[in-house]
């Protein structure tokens, strides 16, 4: 296992459990086990100690709430060649939540996803962004307040370089005039280290997601 730095430095090489303590951050029971103060080492007894700790912490209270809702849908119900894949969820997104949406394969929650964006065309139910039925929006005025990134962001990056993703994007969706240096500050900010003239495929897959994001 192997740990590189944002500046492509190599921190740490060798066993997860050495480079894991070399990490800022780790996976989830490696995390947990270094706040709670316990061996960070894997191994069943390394495991059944956590566990013990875990079921031994109180509940956390519920989370304040946040600001104005922005995004609500309520009934949404989505379907394929007669399948029902959404059958009346509702939900509710205020300013400055992150929702995480849990399921197995094939539960649906792509299909909440693109539902809620209009990419999917509901059977039933409504979605409501900012006080306004979402698919009542023009096409632009939605993309300037919601983005998606896929599962496989490839599928949104069409042009042969990241300045051509922008510019498609910018031409669509930006005021005339004030786009002549969005693609180079949107560059430094989603795709830092890489030029606007970087081919699209040759992108690592975090890459891929950042441009993805900013398309």
């Amino acid at each position: 296992m192997a740990f590189l730095t944002p500046d492509g430095r190599m921190a740490a090489c060798g066993e997860p459990s050495v480079v894991q303590r070399a990490m800022p951050y780790g996976v989830a029971q490696v995390e947990a086990a270094r706040r709670l103060g316990l061996a960070e080492e894997g191994g069943a007894e390394a495991s059944q100690g956590l566990r013990e700790s875990l079921l031994r912490l109180s509940q956390p209270s519920a989370s304040a709430p946040g600001g104005d809702v922005r995004l609500r849908g309520l009934g949404l119900r989505l379907g394929y060649n007669g399948r029902v894949v959404l059958d009346g969820a509702d939900l509710e997104l205020r300013s400055g939540e992150i929702l995480a949406v849990l399921g197995r394969n094939g539960s649906g929650k792509s299909s909440l996803l693109r539902g809620l964006i209009g990419l999917e065309k509901l059977q039933g139910g409504e979605v409501w962004l900012d006080g306004h039925r979402i698919d009542l929006l023009p096409t632009v005025a939605r993309a300037r307040e919601v983005a998606f990134v896929p599962q496989w962001p490839a599928a949104l990056l069409f042009a042969e370089t990241v300045r051509a993703e922008l510019d498609l994007t910018l031409a669509k969706s930006w005021p005339a005039g004030r786009a002549a240096d969005c693609p180079r500050r949107i560059a430094r900010a989603s795709q830092p280290g890489r030029s606007l003239r970087a081919l699209s495929r040759d992108l690592s897959a975090g890459e891929r997601q950042r441009a993805a994001l900013a398309r």
